[in-house]
């Protein structure tokens, strides 16, 4: 069934109009397959004068559909103010086949349809290779590839999990790293700055900021120095300079801590963010570029690229143009912590692709994050809660209610040195920590192309500077 010709001033108008994706629940008639439903709908169910489309579609059990399954779809149209009208639309054009329809969500952009597991996107961390199966439920359509890597799964779903990735051994000797370093900044913290009411107030510091409640992302220190880090047993390393305020170069006081067992921490630390496995099986081949690629990586800041790159040449005098660069911090939660909101860390770059409303179109990842937790996470510890699909667009920030009912939510559940890798741009949460007395460390590797900054996460002023 077709519309009749509109008129053309109508047309055009209704070209400039802004579209919107739904998700809409169709009912069988009982006797109908899926096939033939999806069929009838996506082929009879026209709407002309506001440009409906088709994208995606699943079977999904229905205790309420006399059949038993109903299939959820996703479609686009030119908006209107009442998308509802939709399924008035699927229900006359489709009468023979649709018992009923319902809208689920509604968002300005492309709704991920992904019905995926932790175990879909897991993945080895030395090799790099998925580890879901052997008939991946993740298929990047745009590009026809299987989740055969890590890489892939990141493509498509925006985030990868590996139940394990580091020794013992390393594990261990980042825990102690994370704690010396977490007591001195809290150290600091009370000595600094004792009108702020830890776990209830809001503060963001140069090297640490509170992210809601009795959670918080403390940033190491950045190692600077002519010679690459070794590794050894000593964990002494190369000989470089730390570029940190924990040095107080502005400050006569000294915190109580010792300056060679911090620059072992902080050498240990940064060795392990260019030689842990993740780094060759998935962050590489991620965030490989090449000079038709580096305006995909342009900031807001444009006006201040050049300084950028005389920056990154400065702080990375081993890398090449094109490599990136990583920034470390722990992301630790006390006991008590609640639930996030919805959010992604980074935005879409300006000027950069983002996909249409089939899910098609999105520019390379410009930055990676890796999460390692030093601890077994449960549901008692809390975890990260990601939405695979996510990283696409922008336009799902502030629906992240979306992904309740869109069934898309996976639990990065991993064990104490595994990792979850995500594109920097998937809406994710922190989950609380509902333990007693647990608290639970997470290290966080940002990994970025080179002539990205990170400016939002971290204030201007010295958490080591009184005032």
């Amino acid at each position: 069934m077709s519309d009749p010709p509109v008129d053309s001033r109508d047309a055009l108008w209704a070209s400039d109009r802004t579209r919107v994706a739904v998700c809409v629940r169709v009912v069988p008639v009982p006797g109908v397959t899926y096939e033939g439903l999806r069929d009838e709908v996506f082929t009879k169910v026209e709407w002309g004068d506001r440009n409906l489309r088709w994208h995606e579609s699943r079977k999904a059990t229905d205790a309420d559909s006399p059949s038993g399954w109903s299939m959820e779809c996703t479609a686009s149209c030119l908006a209107h103010g009442d998308e509802q009208l939709v399924v008035h639309r699927i229900e006359a054009c489709a009468c023979d086949v649709v018992h009923e329809a319902d809208l689920l969500v509604s968002a300005p952009c492309h709704l991920p349809l992904l019905t995926v597991t932790a175990t879909d996107l897991a993945f080895d961390a030395e090799s790099g290779l998925a580890i879901g199966g052997a008939e991946p439920k993740i298929h990047d359509t745009e590009k026809n590839e299987k989740t055969e890597t890590a890489a892939h799964i990141v493509r498509s779903a925006g985030v990868a999990l590996a139940r394990t990735a580091l020794p013992r051994k390393e594990i261990d000797r980042a825990m102690a790293a994370v704690t010396r370093r977490i007591s001195l900044a809290e150290h600091a913290l009370a000595r600094n700055h004792p009108d702020i009411k830890v776990g209830q107030d809001v503060f963001a510091f140069k090297e640490m900021g509170s992210r809601g409640g009795n959670r918080f992302d403390l940033l190491f220190p950045k190692f600077v120095g002519d010679e690459t880090l070794e590794d050894d047993d000593d964990d002494a390393g190369a000989a470089g300079r730390l570029v940190d305020d924990a040095q107080k170069l502005e400050s006569h006081e000294q915190d109580s801590t010792d300056d060679d067992t911090e620059t072992r921490d902080t050498e240990f630390i940064h060795r392990l963010a260019r030689t842990a496995p993740w780094v060759r099986s998935v962050v590489n081949p991620l965030l490989e570029t090449d000079d038709s690629r580096r305006d995909e990586t342009r900031g807001d800041d444009d006006d201040d690229d050049d300084d950028a790159s005389k920056a990154f040449a400065k702080n990375n005098p081993n890398a090449s143009p094109n490599s990136w660069w990583c920034d470390v911090s722990v992301v630790y939660s006390k006991p008590g912590c609640g639930n996030q909101d919805w959010h992604c860390d980074g935005r879409h770059i300006a000027g950069a692709s983002q996909s249409d409303f089939g899910g098609k179109g999105t520019s390379p990842p410009y930055a990676i994050c890796v999460f390692v937790p030093l601890i077994d996470l449960t549901q008692q510890t809390g975890f990260t809660q990601f939405w695979p699909g996510s990283h696409r667009v922008d336009g799902l920030i502030g629906f992240g209610a979306a992904v309740e009912v869109l069934r898309g939510s996976v639990d990065g559940l991993v064990d104490a040195g595994g990792c979850v890798v995500y594109d920097y741009r998937c809406m994710h949460r922190g989950m609380g920590n509902f333990t007693e007395n647990t608290t639970r460390p997470v290290l966080q590797f940002l990994y970025s192309k080179g002539n990205y900054r990170e400016t939002k996460n971290y204030g201007a002023r010295s958490l080591f500077i009184k005032g």
